[in-house]
């Protein structure tokens, strides 16, 4: 096998710079990045995946430094330069700074790449800032540049230096034109905690916050009294989000399944693999092993009797109880009924009356018909169904370990595999129920602590089952135990496997002077994905969550979803939701200051420039592939990259305020201060030739960037 690319990035730190190092990593590149000395206080764009990268020591502005890091570097395969001084707004502030570093200085990597690594391929980012007043709309490749600020100047500057190489030393050298650049099923269950009882709930997203049917296309709401779990800690909960299902694809919901996790997640959400990398929902693959969590530690709140615990558990087995209160439970099993009798005497002074019908295919079901204390079961009615569908009731999520125990061998000895002869007692869970199954697993985390294994079957009827079959490390040692006893006896192999269930093999393997394994030696690795499906029934309503931490655990087991852009708040795109996002909060004056120095957001208003510019905005994560895929071409070339739809100013903040309920023109004022002295004319992009040669089309379109810069920025705020 051949070894990685190598791909050094400059500007790493920086929106795009972490967007692109997400995306090499996820290609299997060694990943190289040049930082300067102050810039360890803008890591958070890269925190989540440094571990995975090489970071080295330059500045733009020094020679010397570039050589003696490019130095140290041996077969770099890529070089992608993004570094620059990119406000267009600033260059009229500090003009030559920002010719230094984004003119010159990107000359200044060019020469140390034709000097040192001559081989490698090169990538300049350009700006759609260069058409400056423009000569025609849309602009392609072949549409003059005439830049209106410094900073395009500059870069413009560099796009022709970058072509004089391309032709004069052959350099492989692509510019790229780009212009401004910038969800989880409904039913889907999450961990949650109230922050003032820090009671623990299992729910489904739709029962957080449930959207009318008859409200708008995206609903969202504050969120401020619960912590969501992200696979590690309670975190919190700031935002959540409805969107009704468009029938476009990236909306269209995938359901991945591991063997320790099945989730329910949109083509375009992002997932992470297993060394914290994101991806695309639509893009994972059977084989890829993804990043899952543990559950939280064992929560002791509430008092519930063992026995209430054992008779809720078989209640959710084989119980039924109407919003009346009416209940009954079904069972076969005499000794099972008769259990379930006592209890239901102790727990609620009640009786039974004892109920034979045939069924459709012919046989005999015994039935209980419950009565003696109808409030009673109203109440556990309340507790144990959601929707239609069963679940653990809170007061057993956090109740102490031993109830825990009663609750899982009530359910079990009515719902549970009893065929297989293991010797332990939980084996196998199966339900429709995606929200009890996660409820189940919870509480065999704090107490058995059995390792699982999750699959996910459609069905026509019931949408699909959940079945987790458990393993114990110990069983194995009691088996061996087990066949010894009978050893002793000088039983035959046969008949000491008709009498205890064990495999002959095993039972040789022992006779033979070998001994158990405790350890799953053949098991596959439970973060492995094993079974991927687009499922005829598709939500209804999507949900998007904001966390402090950037992600949540989600679906039935333990995998690990994400959410949240990144750009300066200097950008006006960032400056807009940050602004909406404080008026949404009731913010009055912001913490984060504008190029001024001043509050961005002060006494309820945020100040900006030209409301009628007009510019080409997309996502900065859809960009990036662009970005490589000019350097997996057999001959460099330049091209223009943009969504092809340009909005004003003003429309972004009617956008952008208008998502959170608002209107804009009580919050934004027009400064003169932030109005350019020369403003670009209305920059629209033709990515005609991108889309042809490169494959390339964007993603993500200007009401989904706006609403994930908002989202962001309310999470921000909390």
């Amino acid at each position: 096998m051949g070894r990685s690319k190598r791909a050094l990035i400059t500007g790493i730190t920086g929106q795009d710079g972490s967007y692109l190092a997400e995306f090499l990593l996820k290609k299997n590149y060694d990943v190289y990045g040049l930082v300067r000395k102050t810039s360890h206080f803008y890591y958070a764009n890269i925190a989540h995946i440094q571990h995975n990268l090489k970071l080295l020591q330059a500045d733009l502005l020094d020679p010397v430094s570039l050589m003696n890091a490019v130095m140290k570097l041996e077969n770099i395969d890529e070089v992608y330069n993004l570094a620059s001084q990119s406000a267009p707004g600033e260059s009229f502030r500090q003009p030559i700074h920002t010719v230094e570093i984004t003119g010159i200085g990107a000359q200044r990597v060019m020469d140390v790449v034709h000097d040192m690594m001559p081989k490698a391929k090169f990538y300049q980012a350009s700006t759609s800032e260069m058409f400056g007043w423009v000569k025609s709309i849309p602009q392609n490749e072949e549409t003059p540049f005439n830049p209106a600020n410094p900073y395009a100047a500059a870069k413009l500057y560099a796009h022709n230096i970058a072509k004089i190489y391309r032709k004069s030393y052959g350099m492989f050298i692509s510019n790229g034109i780009l212009f401004n650049h910038e969800c989880v099923s409904e039913k889907t269950p999450v961990i949650v905690r109230n922050k003032s009882s820090g009671l623990i709930s299992i729910k489904r997203l739709k029962d957080i916050k449930n959207p009318h049917l008859k409200g708008k296309i995206v609903q969202q709401w504050a969120v401020s009294d619960l912590e969501i779990w992200d696979g590690r800690n309670f975190v919190s909960l700031n935002l959540v989000t409805a969107t009704k299902r468009k029938n476009i694809d990236d909306f269209k919901c995938k359901i991945v399944n591991t063997r320790h996790g099945a989730v329910n997640v949109t083509n375009h959400h992002n997932m992470f693999l297993a060394d914290g990398i994101k991806v695309k929902a639509r893009d994972v693959k059977v084989g890829e092993k993804l990043l899952h969590g543990i559950y939280p530690n064992n929560n002791e709140i509430t008092v519930v009797s063992d026995e209430e615990a054992e008779f809720l558990g078989m209640m959710v087995g084989d119980g039924y109880v109407g919003v009346d209160g009416k209940a009954n439970f079904s069972n076969n099993d005499s000794n099972i009924r008769k259990r379930f009798e006592d209890l239901w005497l102790k727990v609620a002074q009640g009786k039974v009356k004892l109920q034979r019908y045939q069924t459709e295919f012919g046989g005999v079901t015994c039935r209980f018909v419950l009565s003696g204390n109808r409030e009673y079961l109203k109440y556990v009615g309340n507790e144990i169904y959601v929707g239609g569908y069963k679940k653990v009731p809170d007061r057993v999520l956090n109740a102490p370990r031993k109830a825990k125990l009663a609750f899982l061998g009530g359910y079990n000895c009515t719902d549970g595999l009893k065929a297989n002869k293991c010797t332990y007692e939980f084996k196998c869970f199966k339900t429709n129920s995606d929200l009890l199954l996660q409820g189940l697993l919870f509480l065999i985390s704090q107490t058995t602590e059995q390792d699982f294994n999750i699959t996910f079957e459609e069905d026509e009827k019931y949408y699909g089952y959940y079945s987790a079959n458990l393993l114990s490390s110990t069983d194995n040692k009691i088996k061996e135990m087990e066949v010894k006893k009978y050893m002793a006896k000088n039983t035959s192999q046969r008949e000491t496997s008709l009498i205890t269930g064990i495999s002959r093999t095993f039972i040789r393997k022992i006779q033979n002077g070998g001994s158990a394994e405790t350890i799953h030696h053949f098991s596959k690795s439970k973060d492995e994905v094993k079974k991927t499906l687009y499922h005829k029934t598709q939500p209804m309503w999507l949900y998007d969550l904001e966390t402090s931490s950037g992600k949540f655990m989600a679906g039935v087991g333990n995998i690990i979803v994400s959410n949240s852009p990144r750009r300066g708040l200097g950008f006006v795109t960032q400056k807009v939701a940050y602004a909406a996002a404080c008026a949404k909060l009731k913010i009055k004056t912001s913490e984060y200051l504008n190029e001024e120095g001043e509050p961005i957001f002060e006494n309820y208003k945020v100040k900006l420039g030209n409301l009628d510019a007009k510019r080409d905005w997309g996502f900065s994560d859809d960009y990036v592939e662009s970005m490589w895929l000019m350097l997996q071409q057999d001959k460099p070339d330049d091209f223009v990259v943009g969504t092809g739809e340009t909005h004003t100013i003003g429309e972004l903040c009617n956008e952008a305020f208008s998502y959170v309920g608002l209107d804009y023109q009580k919050y934004v004022e027009v400064d003169p201060r932030f109005v350019r002295p020369t403003e670009t004319g209305p920059l629209v992009a033709d990515a005609s030739k991108a889309k042809k040669i490169l494959g390339w089309q964007p993603k993500t379109n200007f009401k989904e960037l706006v609403k994930m810069l908002v989202d962001a920025n309310v999470a921000r705020l909390k």
